[in-house]
C-alpha cells in the first residue's frame, strides 16, 4: 500500500512553487494558452528521484497541483499521463453546458482517494466539470479525480516526463495553463528547494513594561537559533510582526512602538524568502496572526515562511494609575514588575521609563488566601469505612487529608478526621427446648443443643452480635399398672380411662 503523506507535509514539498527551482521541480513550457478547440500537453521533468519504482510501497503519486484559468470549465478535460504512458484523467467530462466560468486564476489540487479532501463548498469531493461553477469566482479546493485514483499510477518510473494534456472542446472560449506540479510521496534525490525559512526564538528575550513613548519601546531584537543554521541572508529576509490580540498592526524589520498607544502588544519573527516578499499578506485592520500561519499549510501557500512560536510580549502603560487586584493562596508568591509579594496588602509601584522622563503608577490590591482547616469528629461502626475525598479510613485514629481547590478564589483545604470505630453490642441468650420444639431469631429456626454465634449483619448500622445458648431436652416416659372393675375409671391427667389395654398419654412438665 503506498504510503500517504499529508496536505501539510506537501506544502513543505512544494514550496518550491514560490520562488526558483531546479528543472525537475517545474513545468517547463507552462503559463501558455490553450485556444479553443484544440489539445496542448504541458511537461514536468522529473529526475534523479533516488527512488523511482513507482510499485515500490513507499513510492507514488502522492499530490498534484494545477494553476490554470478556465474561460469556460465545462469544455475542459485534463489527464495526467506518466513516463510510463499510463493515463489519469483529472479533469472531466468535457460537454457543453454551462455558460462562462470567467478568467480568474483557479488553484485546483487533487489527492490520492485514501485521503480526506476539502473540496470547494457546494461541490462534490470528486471532481466533475457538470456543477454549479459561478462566473467570477475562483475556486481553490481539494479534490479526487473525475476518473481513478493517485494510486492507480503503481507502474513505471517516477523518473523522465510527465505530461498534462489538456483538451479544449470550446468553440469559443480559451483556457489558460499557468502552472502544474506532480508531487511524490518519497522525494529523496528530486533538485527541489524546500523552504528553508526559519525565525528562530524569542523565548530567551525579557517582555518589556513601560510608558508611552519611552525610549525603552525603540525595540532592539535579536533571535536566537542555538544548533540550528541561520537562513542565508541573500536568500531570506527577516522582519518583526507587531500584533494586539493576534491582529496583525504592522511589519517591523526594526520594531519602534514609541508611537504607540497604551495596551498589550505581541512582537514575533517572521523568516521568509526574499523572492516571496510580494506573496506577504499586508495588514487589513482584520488579518490575524492565526490566518497567516494557516496559509502555511496550503498546498501552494501564498509566501514561502515561517513564524517564531513564542512572541514578546510589550505592555504600554497608561500615565495615569493603573488598579490590579490579584488572589493568591497563602505559601504562594505574586511577581509583579520584578517584585514580589507573599501578603495581603495594597502595594504602589512605579513604573519609570528608562530615562526617568515618564512614570506610571500601578496599585495592586493583593489578597492571600488561607487555607480551609476543618476538624471532624466522627465515629462509625466496625466494617463500615469513613471517607474524605478519595481517601477512606476503617481504623480508630486522627487522619490529615489535602484537598485541592477546584479553582480560584478558593484554595486548598486540610481536613483532620477523628474516627472512633465503635464494636458492634453482643446480646447473649439461654433457652430450653423440649426435643420438636425450636427457636427463632432473625428468621434463623434453632432446634440443636449448643452455643450458636450469629455475627452482625454488614448491612445494618452497627448490628447486634447474637449468642444463642440452647438446650434441648428429650421427653420422659413414665409406666403405670391399674386394674380396674368393670364400670369402674381412673382419671389420670385429666382425662378418664376405662378400657382395658395400653393408654398414652402427653403431659407438659412445669418447665415447659
Amino acid at each position: 500500500m503506498k504510503q500517504i503523506i499529508s496536505p501539510i507535509l506537501l506544502f513543505l514539498l512544494l514550496a518550491l512553487a514560490q520562488s526558483g527551482s531546479a528543472q525537475s521541480c517545474e513545468c517547463t513550457n507552462c503559463g501558455t494558452v490553450v485556444p479553443a478547440n484544440t489539445v496542448s500537453d504541458f511537461e514536468f521533468e522529473v529526475a534523479g528521484a533516488t527512488n523511482g519504482d513507482l510499485t515500490d510501497p513507499d513510492q507514488g503519486v502522492c499530490g498534484i497541483y494545477i494553476e490554470f484559468a478556465p474561460d469556460h470549465i465545462w469544455t475542459l478535460e485534463m489527464t495526467l499521463i506518466a513516463p510510463s504512458g499510463q493515463r489519469l484523467t483529472l479533469i472531466g467530462p468535457p460537454n457543453n453546458g454551462g455558460f462562462f466560468s470567467g478568467s480568474l486564476t483557479w488553484g485546483i489540487t487533487f489527492l490520492p482517494c485514501a485521503e480526506t479532501v476539502e473540496p470547494d463548498p457546494g461541490f462534490s469531493p470528486q471532481w466533475n466539470n457538470n456543477q454549479g461553477w459561478t462566473i467570477g469566482s475562483a475556486y481553490r479546493g481539494s479534490y479526487y479525480p473525475f476518473s481513478g485514483c493517485l494510486e492507480d499510477f503503481m507502474a513505471g518510473d517516477v523518473n523522465g516526463t510527465w505530461t498534462l494534456s489538456v483538451n479544449n472542446t470550446s468553440f469559443f472560449n480559451v483556457a489558460t495553463l499557468f502552472d502544474f506540479k506532480v508531487v511524490f510521496c518519497d522525494q529523496d534525490g528530486l533538485d527541489c528547494f524546500p523552504c528553508e525559512a526559519n525565525p528562530g526564538s524569542l523565548k530567551v528575550l525579557d517582555d518589556v513594561v513601560a510608558c508611552p513613548g519611552d525610549p525603552s519601546l525603540e525595540l532592539s531584537i535579536r533571535p536566537e537559533y542555538g544548533s540550528d543554521p541561520e537562513p542565508d541572508p541573500s536568500e531570506y529576509g527577516y522582519t518583526f510582526i507587531i500584533s494586539q490580540n493576534d491582529t496583525i498592526l504592522d511589519y517591523e524589520s526594526d520594531p519602534d512602538l514609541r508611537s504607540y498607544a497604551s495596551g498589550r502588544y505581541q512582537i514575533c519573527g517572521l523568516s521568509y524568502l526574499l523572492e516571496d516578499t510580494g506573496g506577504i499578506p499586508a495588514p487589513d485592520g482584520s488579518l490575524t496572526i492565526s490566518e497567516v500561519v494557516e496559509d502555511f499549510s496550503d498546498l501552494i501557500p501564498p509566501f514561502c515562511g515561517a513564524i517564531t512560536e513564542d512572541c514578546l510580549e510589550v505592555w504600554i502603560i497608561e500615565l495615569d494609575t493603573t488598579y490590579l487586584t490579584e488572589t493568591i493562596c497563602v505559601d504562594e508568591v505574586y511577581e509583579y514588575a520584578g517584585e514580589r509579594y507573599d501578603s495581603s496588602g495594597t502595594y504602589v509601584v512605579e513604573l519609570g521609563s528608562a530615562n526617568g522622563a515618564c512614570d506610571s503608577i500601578v496599585s495592586l490590591d493583593l489578597i492571600v488566601l488561607d487555607s480551609i482547616q476543618v476538624s471532624v469528629f466522627d465515629t462509625i461502626c466496625r466494617g463500615e469505612e469513613y471517607c474524605v475525598g478519595p481517601r477512606c479510613f476503617y481504623v480508630d485514629g486522627v487522619y490529615e487529608v489535602v484537598l485541592p481547590s477546584t479553582g480560584p478564589p478558593s484554595c486548598d483545604s486540610l481536613v483532620t478526621l477523628h474516627l472512633h470505630v465503635k464494636e458492634s453490642p453482643v446480646q447473649s441468650r439461654s433457652d430450653t427446648i423440649c426435643q420438636g420444639d425450636s427457636v427463632v431469631i432473625r428468621g434463623e429456626v434453632f432446634r440443636t443443643t449448643g452455643l450458636h454465634i450469629r455475627f452482625p449483619d454488614p448491612n445494618i448500622p452497627c448490628d447486634t452480635l447474637i449468642e444463642l445458648k440452647l438446650e434441648v431436652i428429650d421427653p420422659v416416659s413414665t409406666e403405670r399398672r391399674d386394674t380396674l372393675c368393670a364400670g369402674d375409671s381412673l382419671w389420670l391427667e385429666g382425662q378418664f380411662i376405662n378400657t382395658t389395654g395400653a393408654n398414652e398419654i402427653d403431659y407438659i412438665s412445669t418447665l415447659g
